[in-house]
């Protein structure tokens, strides 16, 4: 029996988030979603990622989702027993 802790994690929490982007960096890769065919969903927790004012809104606007939803949750909706989708 092999009693050692081993630690593991999901290596996307290496990949780029838009919170370490810069305003420009966001600005170029958003718009180009928004400008797209793809038919975008964004989904918000209530009690999600304390964004600066107005960040959130810009976003909204670059991407131009075609639903918008704001759940009772955390940062972590996703992954939180009680909110998990």
């Amino acid at each position: 029996k092999n009693d050692e802790v081993q630690f593991q994690y999901d290596p996307r929490f290496t990949w780029p988030s838009i919170q370490y982007m810069t305003q420009e960096q966001n600005e170029g890769t958003f718009s180009t979603l928004g400008r797209s065919q793809v038919q975008t969903c964004l989904i918000t927790a209530n009690s999600g990622w304390p964004f600066e004012n107005g960040t959130l809104q810009q976003l909204k606007e670059l991407i131009n989702p075609v639903i918008m939803k704001e759940l009772p949750g955390s940062h972590y909706l996703h992954a939180d027993p009680e909110t998990s989708l």
